[in-house]
């Protein structure tokens, strides 16, 4: 979708929002991508100034992406580590580069700071447990806020994702979820 677009919509609507989160799928290329989310808020910051607060979702694969973002007048940035379990996130990502992917999450809460970056975990892939904890303490010492998300197993992906994880992908309780919950507050509290 063009700039301007975005921007109508936003003046449409700018009374009843309190800011605006950009996503995309990868529409080319990462680059691609970034560069067009990156004219997008650079457009939004002309037309509305620091009063709209702007929140960016892209797949990150360099450096220069964060700071494209950044730089266009992103207030925050989410990039998303998925599961914090190497094993789990070659199984269920064998396309995207799991050591690249935690660098892009620490070298964002360096440019956008404390707060202002955050990162899904998502619980049920089949991880071990304690990977889920280990993930939101060690993403809290960088500044980042992990949101502990549990699997959704969509009808598009189930087959494919149940294949890949042997079957041990599968929604995770609401007492396992609370457990995590429980113990991240106190990591975010103590950090």
């Amino acid at each position: 979708m063009r700039e301007e677009v975005i921007v109508r919509i936003v003046e449409r609507v700018r009374r009843r929002i309190e800011g605006v989160a950009l996503t995309t799928g990868v529409s080319d290329t990462p680059e691609e991508s970034v560069k067009h989310m990156a004219r997008v808020v650079k457009a939004l910051r002309e037309n509305f100034g620091d009063s709209l607060p702007i929140g960016v979702e892209p797949l990150v694969t360099e450096k220069r992406h964060v700071n494209l973002l950044y730089e266009a007048g992103a207030d925050e940035i989410k990039v998303n580590i998925e599961s914090f379990d190497q094993k789990t996130f070659r199984t269920v990502c064998p396309e995207l580069d799991y050591r690249l992917n935690l660098e892009m999450v620490r070298y964002a809460a360096k440019v956008f700071g404390d707060n202002k970056v955050c990162s899904n975990i998502i619980v049920g892939l089949g991880e071990p447990e304690e990977s889920v904890d280990e993930g939101a303490r060690v993403l809290a010492d960088w500044g980042v806020v992990a949101s502990l998300r549990p699997l959704t197993l969509h009808p598009l992906v189930m087959g494919r994702l149940n294949e890949a994880t042997g079957g041990r992908a599968a929604r995770p309780s609401a007492d396992r979820m609370i457990r995590h919950a429980l113990k991240h507050r106190d990591v975010l509290e103590e950090r």
